[in-house]
């Protein structure tokens, strides 16, 4: 058929909703993306509102911020506050291109913010891996959502004999492993978007000047040279990402003997770019380095989930300036970590209650359930130690302590007294 679609056959290829209100925007959209995704547009406001909502729904939108009568931001705000199209991924096109009005849109909940003049390529680039991730996304949480199925029906119907057989199981370790996995991917892949997103948008640049200078006969050897060079260290910045991130899932046969101070290190460092995104500061102080045994991923799976809890509860009440403080202590044969913030706290009547196994508030509203239970069986049954909740004057402060590895000869002593500053 030439590549005529016949259009008495549904078409089943993803959706996207175009919102702009320039035509010769929309025409340059719709032309990039026909081949690959059916698209739908709206000039304004209301009716991108209106068409969001009919089924089937888009599976991403496409949203320009200047707009009259009612701009992107307040359409990406109406968006996400409704159930039906809450999940529905956005990425801001606009002519924008200052930082603030990128934090913005992000802070609306966009995935992502792109500036014109855009070049093509990328922005297809973008919507593809959005559109990825999304689905992973979702993947992952109809997995949990049926694990979590399967576990209430056992608990309804086997109580007893489920807590007996528990106990018993040698797989049960392995078994919270994978659980925790499930309950810290979605949080990841949101990383992940974070990470990428700026040197994507150092190479899209990098291109587009590129391609300016060549026309204008400005190219020579000595600048394409530095283009290369400078694009090759976003790339090299992009595979560093993905290592880190695929260390973090890769589990440890045997225990091992490691600081106290690397492991959060390493762990805040998976959350770097969603926090400054959401221009939440993070303090961390070592008031000394504890050696620790076991394993380092578990540990950072359990500082994982309650990072992710003061991030969420900082997003969700908005103090003036965000923090979340990190202190890295030891004392009496005990490594502790205390980890607070200031989004106001823990209500006093659930506060015994937050690490049930699917107790879930607005304190956790993004999660299952499930991250909290899981840190302090991670904890308390895979590394020995415990984990304790109390509010203090500004926020919660989630408080956990460890054996500490004993020091073998003065040869560590170094590595006990280095001092390590975060930010």
């Amino acid at each position: 058929m030439n590549g005529v679609r016949d259009m008495t056959e549904p078409d089943n290829r993803q959706k996207i909703l175009i919102v702009d209100d320039t035509p010769e925007n929309i025409r340059i959209l719709v032309e990039l993306l026909k081949d690959e995704f059916a698209t739908i547009v709206a000039t304004g406001g209301e009716r991108a509102l209106r068409l969001a909502v009919k089924e089937p729904l888009p599976d991403m939108i496409l949203l320009d911020v200047m707009m009259p009568e009612m701009d992107g931001y307040e359409v990406c705000s109406r968006l996400k506050s409704d159930s039906r199209t809450a999940d529905i991924p956005v990425i801001f096109i606009t002519a924008l291109q200052d930082k603030k009005s990128e934090q913005l849109g992000l802070g609306k909940g966009a995935v992502d913010f792109i500036s014109k003049p855009f070049i093509p390529e990328l922005v297809l680039l973008r919507v593809r891996i959005h559109l990825e991730l999304q689905r992973h996304r979702r993947h992952l949480e109809e997995l949990v959502s049926q694990r979590t199925r399967e576990l209430e029906e056992l608990n309804r119907h086997l109580d007893a004999r489920v807590t007996e057989e528990v106990e018993k199981n040698r797989e049960k370790d392995q078994y919270l492993a994978h659980q925790a996995r499930f309950a810290s991917m979605g949080q990841m892949m949101s990383a992940i978007s974070h990470q990428w997103r700026q040197p994507l948008n150092n190479i899209g640049l990098l291109l587009q000047n590129a391609s300016i200078d060549f026309h204008e006969g400005r190219l020579d050897i000595n600048t394409f040279d530095k283009t290369v060079s400078d694009a090759m260290k976003s790339l090299k910045f992009l595979s560093t990402t993905i290592d880190l991130f695929r260390n973090f899932f890769k589990g440890k046969a045997s225990s091992t003997v490691f600081t106290l101070q690397e492991t959060i290190s390493r762990t805040c460092a998976l959350l770097r770019a969603e926090l400054e995104s959401h221009s939440i500061n993070v303090e961390i102080e070592n008031l000394s380095s504890p050696l620790l045994r076991g394993n380092d991923n578990e540990l950072s799976h359990a500082l994982l989930n309650i990072l992710v809890n003061s991030m969420e509860a900082l997003v969700e009440r908005c103090p003036e300036s965000p923090l979340i403080r990190i202190v890295c202590d030891s004392s009496e044969g005990f490594a502790r970590v205390t980890i607070s913030d200031n989004a106001g706290g823990i209500p006093e009547e659930i506060i015994g209650s937050i690490f049930d196994p699917y107790f879930t508030t607005k304190f956790m509203s993004q999660g299952t359930g499930i991250g909290l239970y899981l840190t302090r069986m991670i904890v308390e049954k895979q590394l020995g130690g415990r984990v304790t909740a109390c509010n203090g004057p500004d926020g919660a402060i989630l408080t956990v302590e460890l054996p500490e590895e004993p020091l073998r000869g003065d040869s560590e002593e170094s590595v006990w007294k280095t001092p390590v500053t975060g930010n």
